[in-house]
Order: C-alpha cells, then sequence, then structure tokens
C-alpha cells in the first residue's frame, strides 16, 4: 500500500516522517525505482534499523556513518551517487543549527542536478520543521496505536493534540 500512494518525486528533495513500518515500506521499494547506479546511507549510529528493507540494493550501497554536519554537507557537495537517503539525526544540529539552512540548501541544490535526496525521520522536530520550507515534498504519517480502552497517537506536530478515544 505505501509503495502505490506515496512516491519519491524524481529530481527532488524529500523529507518522510513515521514510523518504522512506515520507512522500511517506503525504503523496500527503492530497488525498484532506482534499477541501476549507487545509492549513498548517510546515519549517525552504528544501528541501521532499515538496512534489512535496501537488501534488493545492498550491493549498489555505500553506508556512511557521520556525526559531524560539515562532513555531511561535504559530501552531498561532492559524492556523485544518484540517489541519496539520509537517516536523520537531531544530534547533527544540536550545537550547529546555524548549519540547518546550509543543509536544506545542499540536498535541494543537489537534486537539481538529478541527484535526489532522502531525509528519513521518525518524528518532527524543530529542524525538520525548518527543512521543510526547503523540500520538494514533505510526507508524515502519524501512526496510531488502538487498544481496547483508547487509541494513543504514537507521534504528531507540535499542535496540542490530545490523544484519540476509542
Amino acid at each position: 500500500m505505501t509503495g502505490q500512494f506515496i512516491t519519491i518525486p524524481k529530481n527532488g528533495f524529500s523529507i518522510f516522517i513515521g514510523s518504522r513500518d512506515f520507512l522500511t515500506g517506503i525504503l523496500a521499494n527503492i530497488g525498484e525505482r532506482f534499477r541501476s547506479g549507487s545509492l549513498l546511507y548517510i546515519h549517525n549510529t552504528a544501528e541501521l534499523p532499515y538496512q534489512e528493507s535496501l537488501s534488493t540494493v545492498h550491493h549498489r550501497i555505500e553506508f556512511r556513518q557521520e556525526r559531524n554536519i560539515i562532513d555531511i554537507i561535504a559530501m552531498l557537495e561532492t559524492n556523485p551517487s544518484r540517489f541519496v537517503i539520509i537517516e536523520y539525526s537531531p544530534d547533527w544540529f544540536i550545537h550547529n543549527d546555524e548549519y540547518i539552512g546550509p543543509f536544506g540548501f545542499v540536498c535541494r541544490e543537489r537534486s537539481r542536478r538529478r541527484q535526489e535526496v532522502l531525509l528519513i525521520a521518525k518524528y518532527v522536530d524543530s529542524c525538520i520543521s525548518e527543512l521543510e520550507t526547503m523540500a520538494d515534498k514533505v510526507v508524515y504519517v502519524q501512526d496510531i496505536l488502538t487498544s481496547s480502552e483508547r487509541c494513543i497517537p504514537l507521534m504528531g506536530k507540535k499542535t496540542g493534540q490530545q490523544p484519540l478515544f476509542c
């Protein structure tokens, strides 16, 4: 279902926000969209929760663990990969919030050169909110857990939403 209704635009900078299941579904379709060329996956932690989703293109992916936003920006400017997946980490901007704008600008410019950029995140924070203004497409999927007593939102923007009761 995810692959049929939510697509990654061609030559764009996209931000997809949602649960692990949602993001896994999106990444599982990457192989169908990009049948050739190299892909770059930038992440911050030693864990790669979405690695299995990318098994069909694993041989074409370069995984890079980066902890410094300046290095990431430089990599985005110079790496020749056709498609870049960035697993968002707020740690990159904790003491470097002045790099949010340049990071978004580089992602946008790269996408204009026919090198798509997909930023994936589990939640929205102030950095993601600022980057949304620079993206070509933003997808936000909110999952709801249902119990016999009530529905509990897993995520939500800063809208002051109250838990949904069933």
